[in-house]
């Protein structure tokens, strides 16, 4: 629809809403700021509305103000994108305004419901409501009836009362104000949030504003919303949100922006497929399938709609799945489910029950202080969090620990004291070392205050405090920024202060794919401050830990290699021989048929357990005269398939030439992760070879891979880090131990030690 059917323009109450439809709170359409604004400014323009007061002026292309007297409610704000917008003038005075509808200004009231609430939304615009002590009057612009809200135009100089507090009434209207803090008025800011977003299909995006979710008023993927942030003055959790990309069988991702500047502001997220994270949460039996249904695939009910990810399925017997979408509704007995992708359909015959990690609930965590020794030389160390794995396998853990941080997840997680729904829950964020604090130790589940110094007023939730090796604070939904110049932090009952030099920040950092630690290779790497027990007999070297003051901890005999004295740029490289004098065992694995831009690389056989992690695989395109390398990296591998880091593509922009690659919409180095060695592909002409730098977040210089003729050109596609030519059998695998541009003065990578290896 036009914005001119789906915008109500009220000139006699000053008010602009949005009139179009919603389907499950979302709007049916949406229209950027600018639409909005030009298209006032086209109305404002003609000779009719020239004795009305301007509604609104635009400081930037993404900054809109609305001017009073004109007001607009928080729901018609939904159907707006694309800037910020901000209340100017809504801050109650003393003066009225002299415009043709005239006022003190607009003030937010709100009220117990009782005993009389009187029409919702605009039903009684314009009804007058006197307060029943102040004397105070204002006309109602719009309601809130499920929150107990009222907003008013005051049309005097005497404010509303909620000290005694008041009761105001009007036509059909008689409540009470809530006591101190029902009478608010100030100005408005809702900022624009938009996702820079790589994300998984059906990936639904949510929004944590001061510990509470938004009602989302979008669809799955890509969002681009105004969010209010400063509501009567006051601005809500310091302007801080978390955006957050959880949906089960993927790679988790958040970002926390400020938003207390207004403007547009990007949360970067990155989801992808999790290979060890591929066990359904629900299962339906079912009667008999139509054909093979495909395992990937989204399934939909024909009855309930729900939506899932197809996880598994047992042939005329069961589907289990994960689900997906919006409300998280699950299927039905007695319906229809279809196969999206393989069309395929089966008709339910049960309820949904639990399966799979929902079941494991055995898997058990404890908050708080504790003194651990993995007897691997390094003596007893501190952690905050214990994960009692009772003899489950790490696959199994991992996955569980995946599926109460979903999205969606109630279970209730934290130090005791300061809980939150799972699904909130992002680990331990900061690290002070201290003073000894005095008359006793931090509590835990207390909050954290410093007073004084540079982050005067910062917060965060105790999650432990270690008295021993140091004097330790490990903290949670932290909000503003801890310094070591502060007076004191307290709290509330004991005091202490920050070393110099004792504030560690986003210690959680790399662990947004999954908030315990991630999984590549065979092995848990468990978030800081995380400890595993209770292992499976085959897992007591597959984990990798970081204790509270910040150090790697490995179980015996996984063996770390590194190379030194090197400076930024320097290539670096260790790599396997098959004996003490041999040449690099460049034919440890056999390629397989696979076709350019794979973004796995399977081998022929099993691979070794102890090659890295993660790291960088090579293969050889033995086809080729000069049997050129493809140097690519990988996050992971299990089995025979290597799963390689997100591949960056996009076309060649005006100012490539020759070996210059310049894309102006790319952010290379930044959010787009390119590296100096990464293989770089031309998918037009097919020739590929390697970066050589990194010169700009727009430029990249590369160079051709032996036997061929790479060069660049406007409207050229190019792909990074996937598999640049067809493998074969032939084809020679190996995995350096390291290899790469260093950043630093080192290099380095790990491997589980299971024989003797050379190397050189």
């Amino acid at each position: 629809m036009p914005l001119t059917s789906d915008l109500s323009i009220d000139y006699v109450n000053g008010i602009l809403s949005y009139v179009g439809g919603f389907t499950d709170g979302i709007p049916d359409t949406t229209y950027s700021m600018n639409e909005l604004y030009s298209y006032l400014m086209d109305v404002f323009d003609e000779p009719a509305q020239m004795d009305d007061a301007n509604p609104m002026r635009a400081p930037t292309p993404t900054d809109y103000k609305i001017l009073y007297p004109w007001f607009m409610d928080p729901t018609s704000v939904k159907a707006f994108y694309g800037g910020a917008l901000e209340s100017e003038g809504w801050a109650k005075v003393g003066t009225e305004d002299t415009s043709t509808i005239g006022g003190f200004g607009i003030t937010k009231l709100l009220h117990g419901g009782t005993p009389t609430e009187g029409g919702d939304g605009y039903t009684d615009k314009g009804v007058v409501l006197t307060g029943g002590t102040s004397g105070a009057t204002g006309e109602i612009l719009w309601a809130d009836n499920a929150n107990n809200v009222i907003w008013v135009r005051n049309t005097s100089s005497t404010q509303f009362d909620d000290a005694t507090p008041e009761s105001i009434t009007g036509t059909g209207w008689s409540v009470t104000l809530i006591s101190a803090t029902g009478v608010e008025s100030g100005e408005n800011l809702w900022s624009n949030l938009y996702t820079i977003a790589q994300i998984r299909d059906f990936t639904d995006i949510y929004i944590i504003q001061d510990d509470v979710k938004l009602t989302e008023w979008w669809d799955d993927g890509s969002i681009d919303v105004l969010v209010l942030v400063q509501e009567a003055g006051s601005l809500i959790d310091s302007g801080i949100v978390t955006v957050l990309a959880r949906q089960q069988t993927s790679l988790y991702d958040f970002f926390q922006p400020d938003l207390s500047n207004g403007g547009r502001n990007p949360a970067p997220l990155s989801t992808a497929i999790d290979a060890n994270n591929s066990t359904g949460s629900r299962t339906i039996a079912t009667g008999v399938h139509s054909g093979a249904f495909e395992v990937g695939e989204l399934i939909v009910g024909g009855t309930s709609g729900a939506r899932a990810i197809l996880t598994a399925y047992v042939t005329d017997t069961s589907l289990t799945y994960a689900l997906v979408d919006k409300n998280l509704t699950d299927f039905q007995s007695g319906e229809v489910i279809t196969g999206q992708t393989s069309t395929e359909t089966a008709t339910s015959s049960g309820s949904p029950a639990d399966s799979g990690p929902a079941t494991w609930t055995n898997v058990t965590l404890a908050f708080g202080a504790i003194s651990r020794d993995l007897n691997n030389g390094n003596g007893s160390r501190p952690y905050s969090i214990e994960i009692d794995c009772n003899t489950r396998v790490l696959t199994q853990v991992y996955e569980r620990l995946k599926y109460i941080t979903r999205r969606g997840s109630t279970t209730q997680i934290g130090v005791t004291g300061s809980q939150e729904d799972g699904e909130q829950y992002l680990g331990s964020e900061v690290r002070l070392k201290t003073t000894t604090p005095a008359p006793s130790g931090f509590t835990e589940g207390g909050t954290l205050t410093q007073t004084g110094g540079v982050g005067d007023g910062a917060t965060g939730i105790i999650v432990a405090y270690h008295s021993s090796p140091e004097d330790i604070v490990i903290l949670s939904n932290v909000r503003g920024t801890f310094t070591d110049d502060s007076t004191s932090i307290s709290d509330g009952a004991n005091s202490g202060d920050i070393d110099s030099g004792g504030v560690t920040s986003a210690i959680n950092g790399a662990f947004k794919s999954a908030p315990f630690g991630t999984f590549a290779g065979g092995t848990f790497f468990g978030a800081p401050g995380v400890y595993v027990t209770d292992l499976d007999a085959g897992d007591i070297q597959a984990y990798q830990l970081i204790d509270d003051l910040g150090v790697t901890q490995q179980p015996p005999n996984e063996i770390a290699v590194s190379i030194s004295g090197l400076a930024a740029g320097d290539r670096a490289g260790i790599f396997r021989r098959a004996s003490s004098t041999g040449p690099i065992e460049k034919d440890r694995y056999q390629g397989t048929a696979q076709s350019p831009g794979a973004t796995t690389i399977v081998v022929g056989t099993s691979i070794s357990s102890d090659e890295p992690a993660a790291g960088v695989v090579k293969i050889i395109d033995v086809s080729e005269d000069n049997d050129p390398e493809a140097l690519l990296r990988y996050t992971s591998w299990t089995g025979s398939t290597f799963t390689l880091a997100t591949a960056v593509s996009g076309t060649a922009t005006a100012g490539s030439s020759g070996n210059a690659l310049e894309d102006t919409g790319a952010d290379f180095g930044v959010t787009d992760d390119v590296r100096v060695g990464d293989t770089i592909r031309n998918t037009t002409t097919s020739a590929w070879g390697y970066i050589v730098s990194i010169d700009g977040v727009n430029d990249l210089t590369t160079v051709s891979a032996e036997g061929q003729t790479l060069t660049w050109s406007t409207g050229n596609g190019y792909e990074t880090n996937t598999l640049p030519f067809t493998s074969t059998v032939s084809d020679n695998v190996y995995v350096p131990f390291v290899l790469q541009a260093a950043t630093g003065a080192s290099v380095s990578n790990t491997f589980i030690y299971s024989a003797d290896v050379y190397g050189r």
